[in-house]
């Protein structure tokens, strides 16, 4: 899990200040820029490297997060609610869910997934092998195979 997961659930109001100190790192210089979207694939390399490489990922990060930053109060608020603890609502879901999912993704794990998907019957997931969260998009005729795939099985 994120750094950031426990204190959402927990104490959410401890997070306010250092995305504050976050945002103002981001808006301040294109080397304060740089590190926050560096940080934001920490412990991802193969999502860190198309950031650090090819312009395009860097720039979509880049917007994401500039957005995000716009207003920090409401980014704190939706971290909180990404870091519930979702499994009784996800438990009620009576309708099929399929994941389509990058292997390497190291915010949300394979394994995790895997293992929601070993408790639901009502689960599938399509996992792309050697993709992290960003690569899933990055070879557009992988994608629409995975796409393909999930449509396959409705």
């Amino acid at each position: 899990l994120r750094r950031t997961f426990l204190p959402a659930r927990y104490i959410p109001e401890v997070l306010i200040v250092p995305h504050r100190i976050f945002a103002n790192n981001f808006q301040r210089s294109a080397e304060g820029e740089a590190r926050v979207i560096d940080y934001f694939f920490e412990g991802c390399p193969i999502d860190q490297s198309l950031t650090r490489t090819n312009r395009v990922y860097y720039e979509i990060t880049r917007q994401i997060i500039e957005y995000s930053f716009q207003d920090v109060d409401r980014l704190v608020a939706d971290v909180c609610r990404w870091a519930k603890d979702w499994s009784g609502l996800l438990a009620s879901v009576n309708v099929p869910i399929t994941f389509c999912h990058g292997e390497e993704n190291r915010l949300f794990e394979a394994r995790r997934i895997r293992e929601f998907l070993a408790l639901n019957d009502s689960a599938d997931a399509v996992f792309l092998k050697g993709s992290g969260q960003l690569q899933v998009y990055q070879d557009a005729s992988n994608f629409v195979e995975a796409v393909n795939q999930v449509q396959s099985r409705l």
